[in-house]
């Protein structure tokens, strides 16, 4: 089963408490706690911890990029995912963001050209932009028109995924890759992830977060909710969950832990690269 982020609350705290949006404090606890002296002593702790179970994963880290783990997010609509990727990004990891790449493809003429010869002028904006609210409305109640859609950007996208962890395969102060996608399940994307973190939140806390930040109606969240895979099978997937329901902080700390952890398994399985590891960390020894 998947090793499960201890929580200090399962309350459902307010809905922006450390949703998606919220704004997140720079956290370079990692960082220090994997280069300190006490960063052994940590790590043997942690493991003889009688709530410590080691996680079964499924993939046994083969996938790695230039020596670092890649680290995919899954989870519901408005569980938090983007949040979560955020604060990987302040423990070193480099984020892949899948909606700001589709961004940078809509910009492309050859993109432009080809959405507007499937539905037009209504596909953008008045100043010219791709509409992506009318977009996602068409996709989101139409499966083959989703799939049409899918064919032209993953090539693209894939193009440009590959391209930022290629600039960043030399980049020392980088600990892992983390993909942030909305689909990444569904576009077979978690095949090509050393891990998998499912971002986990109450359905209720959830549509009000969506419903308050992206001023969406109930019906356009429950559509996209149905659209995806089941939760629970997303969860299966797993090698770790994490709880978003009681705060930034909250949220934050899990986070950490997680990444320490996937981090330490990658040592374990061979890699002595990354993160300040060599027999462990810098100056444990």
């Amino acid at each position: 089963m998947p090793f499960v982020a201890a929580s200090t609350s399962l309350v459902v705290g307010p809905a922006d408490a450390g949703c998606d949006g919220a704004p997140v404090r720079q956290d370079d606890a990692l960082k220090t706690m994997m280069t300190t002296p006490h960063a052994k002593m940590y790590l043997m702790d942690m493991l003889r911890s009688p709530h410590y179970h080691r996680p079964r994963c499924r993939y046994n880290m083969p996938r790695m990029f230039a020596g670092r783990p890649i680290i995919g997010i899954v989870g519901g609509i408005g569980a938090g995912k983007s949040l979560v990727a955020r604060i990987f990004g302040e423990l070193g990891c480099m984020v892949i963001d899948a909606d700001e790449q589709v961004g940078r493809a809509y910009e492309r003429e050859d993109v432009r050209r080809t959405l507007r010869q499937w539905w037009g002028q209504q596909a953008f904006n008045a100043d010219g932009t791709v509409n992506r609210s009318f977009i996602a409305r068409r996709v989101f109640s139409d499966e083959d028109e989703r799939r049409r859609l899918e064919a032209l950007l993953h090539p693209i996208v894939a193009d440009m995924r590959r391209q930022t962890m290629a600039a960043a395969a030399g980049d020392s102060q980088v600990v892992a890759f983390v993909w942030d996608a909305p689909l990444l399940v569904e576009a077979g994307l978690h095949r090509e992830c050393d891990a998998i973190v499912f971002v986990d939140a109450p359905e209720e806390l959830r549509r009000q977060r969506v419903l308050k930040y992206r001023s969406w109606q109930a019906d356009e969240w429950e559509r996209r909710e149905k659209s995806q895979l089941p939760l629970d099978k997303k969860r299966r997937l797993a090698n770790y969950i994490v709880t978003n329901a009681a705060g930034a902080d909250d949220i934050r700390r899990q986070v950490r832990e997680v990444l320490f952890r996937i981090l330490h398994d990658r040592h374990d399985s061979g890699s002595r690269e990354a993160a300040g590891w060599a027999e462990g960390p810098a100056g444990a020894r």
